[in-house]
């Protein structure tokens, strides 16, 4: 907390960030493969897949028995890796600023959360950008 002075270094920042990252993607994996597959639907190609007319737990289905239960987590490294880059500089970055901010004199509240989370969301979204081009192309 910046108000208490207390700052954990940077690199345990980027740590505590990217196993965050890499904890969220891992869990949330299948509900981003069924996202796509829907988002996709209907679509032209062989990476488009015929989901147009299923309900959320048909699609669930249709992947296990399709490609396994692993399939729900196909892709999963390249969601963690996006995932660990986002939310370590995120949080990185999201604590230097509101350090930064009290020691200016910006006190407790809105302007200084929300400036900081600003800051921290561009610059998470600059280093995640490349990692999202990879991702849509695989």
């Amino acid at each position: 907390d910046p108000s208490h002075g207390q700052q954990a270094p940077p690199h345990i920042q980027l740590l505590c960030g990217g196993l965050s990252g890499s904890v969220a993607a891992l869990v949330c994996n299948p509900l981003d493969i069924v996202k796509v597959r829907v988002q996709t639907a209907g679509g032209l190609g062989a990476s488009h897949h015929d989901v147009s007319n299923l309900r959320l737990h048909q699609v669930f289905r249709k992947i296990v028995s399709e490609e396994g239960v692993l399939g729900l987590w196909s892709g999963t490294p390249v969601n963690m890796f996006r995932s660990i880059t986002f939310t370590a500089v995120l949080l990185a970055a999201n604590d230097r600023v509101k350090h930064a901010l009290t020691a200016a004199g910006l006190g407790d509240g809105f302007a200084r959360d929300a400036s900081a989370s600003f800051v921290g969301s561009l610059f998470g979204t600059i280093v995640m950008n490349p990692v999202d081009v990879v991702r849509t192309r695989v």
